[in-house]
């Protein structure tokens, strides 16, 4: 799927955020920092990784619902979208 440019600077950006919170909870462990910091991090990871899912999943709605292919594949389509949208939940 061909993702508009916006969504995959977006997901990107999300990604490298990840990327980020990962590496600073490493440090934070080979520092043996307090277990809140690294919780706190871990949490913001998370929550950064879930949001590049979502908005994934959600281009892939939009494009599905601009998609003109017939009903019965567009249906289709859209059951395995929602499949994946609650395997991130």
């Amino acid at each position: 799927m061909d993702l508009p440019q916006d969504v995959t600077d977006d997901l990107q950006s999300r990604l490298h955020h990840v990327t980020e919170q990962v590496q600073a909870l490493e440090q934070l462990m080979s520092e043996e920092q307090d277990c809140r910091e690294l919780v706190a991090r871990l949490s913001t990871a998370r929550t950064d990784l879930e949001q590049a899912g979502f908005r994934l999943v959600s281009a892939a709605f939009a494009a599905c619902l601009r998609d003109e292919a017939p009903s019965d594949a567009r249906a289709e389509h859209l059951h395995e979208l929602e499949k994946l949208l609650l395997r991130l939940s």
